[in-house]
């Protein structure tokens, strides 16, 4: 993009947030179960664990607290997609497109949107589960903002690629919830993956199996993958164990951009 191009990005990048979270809180019932469903898959699980139970020298509750938060960001990929698949058949996009906003911006805008009630949800795990919980706050804070950021940004701009294959809103349903369950499954956040070579293979380069183990890393302070639990690590060694986690999400946001280039739609198809 010329510098032209970016400056108007950013100019009219609060407007396009803006709008955005308009259009998302007009639908009110969609809005709420963004909003409900992944606070109770992020505390349900630590929440009816016992305080007592401890794996690997660590808390079940803690171990259950950070994965759900993992599992509670994956709702943006829902979100997003049933949210484009929705927008481009009311021809919001369409017109969009007509204003001197570059196609970026838009997406740019649409991706931080999304990120922001994600943002806040997390939040309210973590302060649930200190003060409800009894779960120790994180051990490395910048790890786990980092994560958050790059977890949510990854995650949106995927989620923006792929509602560009899909043909229609009502379809986009239908199609995200079985993903979003196998990205849930794949991630490790509740339970080990089978002890099978396909699945192990898949495992290990699913943003959600990345998201999760960086999660980890940074709340409990453990050099943390999958399920296999190592001692306590300063915030240089935190960071050196989930560099590769956080770069493979990095490179989930590259393809993102790449089918948003290649395959989103500003209109609906014709019929």
């Amino acid at each position: 993009m010329s510098d032209m191009t970016i400056g108007r990005t950013l100019r009219l990048l609060p407007a396009q947030i803006r709008l955005s979270q308009q259009v998302y809180w007009r639908d009110i019932a969609f809005a709420i179960m963004g909003a409900v469903m992944p606070l109770v898959l992020g505390l349900a699980p630590a929440a009816l664990a016992s305080e007592s139970l401890v794996y690997e020298g660590v808390s079940q509750r803690a171990w259950l607290l950070s994965s759900g938060i993992s599992a509670a960001m994956l709702f943006v990929v829902y979100n997003v997609i049933n949210s484009a698949a929705r927008r481009r058949e009311q021809r919001i996009y369409k017109r969009l497109r007509c204003t001197p906003a570059p196609a970026h911006s838009i997406l740019l805008g649409e991706a931080i949107s999304a990120a922001i009630p994600a943002i806040g949800q997390v939040a309210i795990i973590m302060v649930a589960g200190h003060y409800w919980l009894g779960v120790a706050w994180p051990v490395h804070w910048p790890l786990v903002i980092a994560t958050v950021v790059i977890g949510l940004i990854s995650l949106a701009m995927l989620a923006f690629g792929v509602s560009g294959l899909l043909p229609s809103g009502e379809i986009a349903t239908w199609i995200v919830t079985p993903v979003l369950a196998g990205l849930m499954y794949l991630s490790g956040a509740f339970g080990a993956i089978p002890d099978n070579p396909v699945l192990r293979s898949i495992h290990r380069y699913v943003p959600s199996a990345e998201l999760t183990d960086a999660m980890r890393i940074g709340y409990l302070g453990r050099d943390v993958h999958g399920f296999t639990v190592g001692a306590p690590v300063d915030l240089a060694a935190a960071a050196h164990a989930a560099y590769l986690p956080l770069l493979l999400l990095l490179v989930w946001a590259a393809v993102g951009l790449m089918l948003f280039n290649s395959f989103f739609r500003w209109e609906p198809r014709a019929r």
